[in-house]
């Protein structure tokens, strides 16, 4: 896209491709919760009931391993399939936010309109999301995972308390590989000599937004002050295997009717919609708005209030249950609660 003084709100609908990699770059980087791998976005193949208001995600069974093993055909071997009813149920948020010309002409200064414009949607949206897995998280840890996934620390975080919590998954404590931690409690655990900064041997988001990685316990650390907001001064940490909370995207459908410029971009399962319109507020103002439908949820736990809920029904213990069948061992996050260092 070049880029001129002429550049209007008409571009941000050509589809370019750097809109889109604008798009996919600054969703990434502003969400330490995905780049982390603590939340994991599947794809529309792997999330069922899509025309409906709560994301269906099935538990894959293993590969099957009985049986003889001399090859002795050339049959295929049994085909994988869900694994009965263990299916994670986590309500669709819809979000919406209008910006004015007015109110975006400062971010224009200089730029390129259309870059700007997705670069700043990209944000919002990850900001939404983060928002979602962290309230989900809340909730799930409120009532369900209180007593078997969680544990509360005496003081500061310590390595004692630490591994109390891991230990709360029993042989598959070696799978949590991410701490998530506040901003604060990170320092805490810096300044008592917890965290070790390993040299990375490949090009990752987080030592793109750092400069470095650490390790606590063995797991890689990231800091997120909304993931791990405190409740009275106690600060929840979680410790999770890769793709402990599943979230997922889903296209905003769009109205025959609708007198607005819309189009639903999507890319990596990033789904956004973005509207051109002119309010007749003001004298007519020319205005962006942008519309995400998401959904997130600790997998293992199962939502069962209405939908399109609200932030605090998202975090709302009785709102959500254990899926029936799914082991507790196989609910990979626990969580360590501390104080902070006087």
């Amino acid at each position: 896209m070049a880029v001129s003084a002429t550049t209007t709100y008409t571009d941000l609908f050509a589809h370019d491709e750097v809109i889109l990699d604008t798009m996919a770059g600054e969703f990434t980087t502003q969400i330490n919760a995905t780049t982390s791998g603590i939340i994991q976005f599947i794809p529309d193949s792997m999330a069922t009931n899509l025309s409906g208001h709560t994301l269906a995600a099935p538990k894959w069974d293993n590969l099957d391993y009985t049986g003889a093993t001399q090859i002795t055909g050339t049959a295929d071997a049994p085909a994988i399939s869900v694994e009965g009813d263990l299916t994670t149920l986590a309500p669709y948020v819809n979000y919406e936010q209008r910006w004015g010309m007015d109110f975006l002409a400062s971010a224009f200064s200089r730029k390129d309109p259309g870059v700007e414009i997705m670069a700043q949607v990209a944000r919002w949206a990850a900001d939404m999301a983060t928002y979602v897995g962290a309230q989900s998280t809340t909730g799930a840890f409120a009532t369900a995972l209180a007593t078997t996934h969680s544990y509360s620390g005496a003081g500061a975080i310590n390595k004692s308390d630490s591994i109390e919590a891991k230990k709360l998954l029993g042989d598959k404590a070696d799978l949590l590989k991410i701490a998530m931690m506040h901003g604060y409690v990170s320092a805490d655990a810096l300044k008592d000599g917890l965290v070790t900064s390993v040299l990375q041997n490949q090009v990752s988001a987080e030592l793109y937004r750092t400069g470095s990685l650490g390790l606590f316990l063995g797991m890689n650390t990231y800091s997120n002050d909304v993931f791990c907001a405190p409740a009275s001064d106690v600060y929840p940490t979680y410790f999770a295997a890769p793709g402990a909370i599943v979230s997922h995207m889903k296209s905003v459908p769009v109205s025959a009717e609708t007198a607005g410029f819309v189009r639903n971009f999507e890319v990596n399962g990033i789904k956004i919609q973005v509207e051109q319109s002119r309010t007749q507020d003001r004298g007519g103002t020319d205005s962006i708005t942008a519309r995400i439908s998401i959904a997130a949820g600790v997998q293992g736990l199962a939502w069962g209030s209405t939908a399109n809920p609200t932030w605090t029904a998202l975090a709302t213990g009785s709102n959500w249950s254990k899926v029936t069948g799914w082991a507790d061992k196989n609910i990979k996050i626990v969580r360590v609660t501390n104080s902070l260092s006087a």
